[in-house]
């Protein structure tokens, strides 16, 4: 099944810091620094320490776009990115128009 412009929209496109979600990332990236720096004076050089702190990064990653790309109750899901023209029933991005 295709995922439409607007999932793909939602997954790719921009989104815009709020009053909302700027603590709430600013908050993981303490969590995720304070547990990188233990991790690190802590386990044992390596491949497997290499990995995990690899992977924490990731996750920091994965949790702010978790909170970016869902939107809260009243807020418009297509981000300010969507380009101009391309609404949901518009031509998707890069259609030959003419």
């Amino acid at each position: 099944m295709a995922l439409g412009l607007r999932e793909v929209v939602r997954r790719l496109g921009y989104h815009r810091p709020t009053a909302r979600t700027i603590p709430v990332f600013e908050e993981n990236r303490h969590l995720a620094i304070e547990l990188m720096l233990h991790w690190d004076e802590n386990l044992p050089e390596g491949f497997e320490k290499d990995q995990c702190l690899l992977r924490l990064q990731e996750a920091l990653m994965w949790a702010n776009g978790a909170v970016a790309c869902n939107t809260g109750p009243g807020e418009d899901p297509l981000p300010h990115s969507m380009p101009p023209g391309h609404g949901e029933s518009g031509p998707p991005p890069g259609a030959n128009l003419g």
